[in-house]
């Protein structure tokens, strides 16, 4: 009895379960001292938790004023703005302010010159509805491209697509009720 219902819901995780992509990266610049590779994204899907991971590396230290221009466009090609430091922003990589530039720059401390690394971060995001004010309506697709300058020079740029699914009313545990936007 409780093999047969272990094997139910076994293949019930198997047949619904979680969605992955790993998107095609493309390179926009000659030089690539800072890139981000192996990116994998499951659960991209509104409502649910979004997790990505993918390995970041620097091979030559940056000290000259290192910034990360981030650039979210929707499907249509129109630019999200960038809104309460999220979206299409600039980013100081060294002696950040915001929350965000901290967070972006906590593996060297926020502090200059940033040593060479290699990193394979893991991010969560809650996918609430709201999201699809700002990126467009589910099933959608996103292009994140991010350009590193060290001073003036480029010394990374690439981009990517983030496919994003409209998903059936499941509530992100902890987020409750506490969910505003567009329902599904």
């Amino acid at each position: 009895m409780y093999a047969k219902l272990f094997f139910i819901c076994l293949a019930r995780f198997v047949l619904v379960g979680a969605w992955t992509q790993t998107p095609e990266i493309k390179e926009c610049s000659e030089e690539q001292y800072f890139r981000v590779s192996n990116i994998t994204i499951t659960d991209a899907t509104i409502s649910h938790i979004l997790t990505a991971s993918f390995t970041l590396a620097l091979t030559k230290p940056l000290g000259n004023k290192p910034k990360m221009k981030l650039t979210l466009r929707k499907k249509s090609g129109i630019k999200i703005p960038c809104l309460f430091g999220y979206g299409s922003c600039t980013y100081n990589l060294c002696g950040g302010r915001t929350e965000q530039e901290k967070a972006l720059a906590s593996m060297w401390s926020n502090r200059c010159p940033i040593p060479t690394f290699e990193e394979t971060p893991v991010l969560q995001f809650p996918m609430l509805p709201a999201i699809q004010m700002i990126a467009g309506i589910a099933p959608t697709t996103i292009t994140i491209r991010f350009k590193v300058t060290n001073g003036y020079e480029t010394v990374g740029c690439q981009s990517f697509k983030v496919e994003i699914r409209r998903g059936k009313r499941k509530q992100i545990k902890g987020l409750i009720g506490k969910a505003a936007g567009l329902e599904e």
